[in-house]
């Protein structure tokens, strides 16, 4: 990628790639809630549903809970 369109913070990207896992937490009341993970174990995101929404929208959470980018997930059937 010569010139990618950075959309978050520059603190969330790295120089090279990173191996992330993404799980889903079964525990959860709320659908659709995720953590993704670096290989050690570490959360660095949470993917949590939008309480109130007619889309299905979904925020990018840090670590610490703080709000990185909200989006909408498309389904393509096919």
């Amino acid at each position: 990628m010569s010139n990618p369109d950075i959309i978050v913070s520059p603190q969330f990207l790295a120089p090279y790639p990173v191996d992330l896992t993404i799980t889903r937490e079964v525990v959860s009341l709320s659908l659709g809630k995720f953590s993704v993970t670096v290989v050690n174990g570490n959360v660095m995101f949470k993917v949590k549903p939008k309480k109130i929404s007619l889309h299905d929208r979904r925020s990018l959470l840090a670590a610490a809970d703080n709000p990185i980018l909200s989006c909408e997930v498309l389904r393509i059937n096919g």
